[in-house]
């Protein structure tokens, strides 16, 4: 669904652009960033989720193969132990044949003849035997190297999804962590003025116009800085979260317009995050002026909710991405 809608924003983008035509090459340089980022972020987690898939599919035929390695092994020991008694039954029979051939040495030529004969073809047959039961352990001895490698096949299989499936659940434990600690801090804030919300794995804290800025200005006031504070205390305990600061404004004006003032409020949040401690090597700043909008821009309550500045929290994904190539 991310996806999807990345892609519809996308189309609805270009379609701005050529309608404006007067974007600067720089903001459409810009632009092009940014939804390089999403689409890379989207087909990120696409790995991440068939890579997980593919792993389990690994497990269920090494399975399959482990359990058919057993059958054919049981098989052969069931042939091994009978061949053993026929063995045994041959050898005791040959053993008699000497003993019977003992006490005809005296008698007719023919006897003898026909004695030795049926000895040779004893000798013949217990040979045989020697051969396929040397065959059988054989056979037995490579099945027991098979199935040993696929049994570590297995086990390292194993290992590796349990590794996924926790680095998952340690990601999405750290984004509940993330949103409790903002509801804790952005407590005493307005619904109406800032808002959490959880989409597709990340958090959107979204800040109203009024209370970040005065209208058409780019000028952060004092309890716009103060909501920032609350907000950089709560990302400089989690350092592992990517931000991505995104501007919007409603339908009035030019839209070449509003694509600059969207990047200029975006970029100020940014820095005034920088000056209380993020690091600016994980935010990312963009405009997305009238264009993706919360509410249709029919009435000026909705014009008011869709001025807005989204803070997009998600985490990172290099060890997912590390588990899978390795």
């Amino acid at each position: 669904m991310f996806r999807s809608q990345l892609f519809s924003f996308f189309a609805v983008l270009s379609l701005g652009v050529l309608m404006t035509g007067c974007v600067p090459m720089k903001k459409y340089q810009e632009l092009e960033l940014i939804k390089n980022h999403y689409k890379d972020e989207a087909d990120g987690l696409k790995t991440v989720r068939s890579e997980n898939e593919l792993v389990k599919e690994r497990l269920t035929s090494c399975d399959a193969q482990l359990k058919q390695s057993v059958r054919a092994n049981e098989e052969l020991t069931v042939r091994n132990e009978s061949l053993e008694r026929n063995y045994a039954d041959l050898e005791g029979r040959f053993n008699g044949l000497l003993e019977q051939n003992k006490a005809l040495i005296y008698s007719s030529s023919d006897e003898k003849e026909g004695l030795l004969m049926q000895l040779t073809s004893q000798q013949s047959e217990i040979e045989r035997q020697r051969q396929e039961l040397a065959s059988i352990r054989l056979a037995l001895d490579e099945r027991e190297g098979n199935m040993d490698q696929l049994r570590s096949n297995l086990d390292e299989r194993e290992r590796r999804l349990a590794e996924l499936e926790a680095m998952i659940q340690a990601k999405e434990a750290q984004m509940v962590q993330l949103r409790e600690s903002l509801n804790r801090t952005l407590l005493g804030f307005s619904a109406v003025d800032l808002t959490i919300t959880e989409q597709n794995g990340k958090l959107y804290v979204s800040l109203s116009q009024n209370l970040l800025f005065k209208s058409g200005s780019d000028q952060i006031d004092f309890k716009g800085k103060n909501a920032l504070k609350s907000v950089a205390e709560a990302l400089n305990s989690n350092p592992d979260i990517d931000i991505m600061v995104e501007g919007h404004t409603d339908s009035d004006g030019t839209p070449a317009a509003n694509w600059d003032l969207s990047t200029r409020r975006a970029t100020a949040v940014v820095k005034i995050l920088g000056e209380f401690g993020v690091n600016p090597g994980r935010m990312t700043a963009a405009g997305r002026a009238l264009y993706a909008p919360v509410a249709p821009n029919d009435d000026a309550n909705n014009k008011a909710r869709n001025r807005r500045t989204e803070i997009i929290l998600s985490p990172k994904l290099d060890q997912l991405y590390q588990i899978i190539k390795s």
